[in-house]
């Protein structure tokens, strides 16, 4: 029976060109390649809103008031004799001021944030399970005949 195809084995009963005739085998393994790509993990929305909050401002505020003030009539606040008055006096009218908070709001600009984004680096160990073939030689020790032929018989 004949080698399978692909086997490059020489006769078994010529020792010369065994010896002749270089025996190749082609030893394969797995390589980890590891590379990076770059995908979207969030997205950010930035948006502004007014929080409306009450505050107290004391306001230091004048009025005018009335101040009546008596005085004892002397002799030359008398009018002459002779000389009549009106009897309610002459009508005098003042005008009282006061001062009152006038409060508005106004729109300021106080602040300016500026919003970006780096980039930071930091390693990370990543694991694969890779193959590897490994060659035996397996040397044999009984005499070559058809009992000991190495590959399966069909």
């Amino acid at each position: 029976m004949s080698p399978p195809a692909g086997r490059n084995d020489p006769p078994a009963g010529d020792p010369a060109v065994a010896a002749a005739t270089p025996i190749e085998v082609v030893r394969s393994e797995g390589r980890l390649h590891v590379a990076t790509e770059r995908v979207a993990v969030e997205r950010v929305r930035i948006a502004k809103r007014i929080v409306t909050e009450t505050k107290m401002v004391t306001v230091q505020v004048r009025r005018e008031e009335l101040v009546v003030e008596r005085l004892p009539v002397t002799s030359t606040d008398q009018h002459p004799r002779g000389e009549h008055q009106n009897p309610t006096g002459p009508v005098v009218e003042l005008v009282l001021h006061e001062e009152v908070p006038d409060v508005s709001t106004r729109v300021v600009a106080v602040e300016r944030v500026r919003i970006s984004t780096t980039s930071t680096a930091a390693d990370r160990i990543e694991q694969a399970t890779v193959r590897r073939e490994v060659i035996d030689v397996v040397e044999d020790t009984e005499k070559p005949g058809p009992a000991s032929t190495p590959w399966p018989r069909r």
